[in-house]
């Protein structure tokens, strides 16, 4: 058990590292491609909490705790964006297969929770 707690840690430090780094990479990218343009920064922002959160919970040993942060925080945000604008959340008038692979989505991090929470 202790093998697989430290591949998970391992795992999502490395995703926590990723998502900070190629967040500040993408910036620079982005700044020096388009000099005259002001870029939106809160979406680089949240990638940068998420890597974060990623290192911590891998750190304290705790990442499916990071994830029920995570979806804590997400479903108010998302609720107040479905609310303002109507127009860009119509997920529910998707095709069957777009349901399909929501939900699909929705199991995995639902499996990836209890996976952390049984070992």
């Amino acid at each position: 058990m202790d093998t697989v707690n430290l591949i998970f840690n391992l795992l999502f430090s490395i995703f926590g590292v990723v998502f900070i780094v190629g967040t500040g990479l993408s910036i620079l990218f982005s700044k020096r491609k388009h000099l005259e343009k002001d870029l939106d920064y809160k979406k680089s922002f949240l990638a940068c909490v998420l890597g974060i959160l990623f290192i911590i919970g891998s750190i304290t040993g705790h990442i499916y705790a990071v994830f029920l942060v995570i979806m804590m925080i997400s479903t108010p945000f998302f609720w107040y964006a479905k609310k303002k604008y109507p127009e860009k959340y119509q997920y529910l008038s998707m095709g069957i297969w777009d349901k399909i692979f929501f939900v699909w989505v929705i199991l995995w991090f639902i499996f990836i929770i209890v996976l952390c929470l049984v070992y």
